[in-house]
């Protein structure tokens, strides 16, 4: 068996500071008003797991939230609405 965590990730990298695939989940990073799907840049959207939260479902429920403002409307209830 092999265990990785983000702890071991970031000792193994030498790392002190942030987080080895994502940004670091701290109370901060979650209070960041700035972490969403739009940006300053016209018609640019951001998607993924930073806009959400970090992993696989983080990843998916940030393409939703992307979905939503390129569309002007909540995309999550296409999905519940299957």
């Amino acid at each position: 068996m092999e265990l990785a965590t983000p702890l071991s990730f970031n000792h193994f990298l030498g790392r002190r500071h942030g987080d080895f695939m994502s940004l670091a989940h701290t109370p901060q990073r979650f209070a960041d008003r700035a972490l969403s799907a739009h940006t300053p840049v016209p018609s640019l959207y951001l998607s993924g797991q930073d806009v959400v939260a970090a992993g696989v479902s983080g990843a998916i429920v940030g393409g939703v939230v992307a979905a939503s403002a390129v569309l002007g409307r909540d995309a999550l209830e296409d999905l519940t609405a299957v």
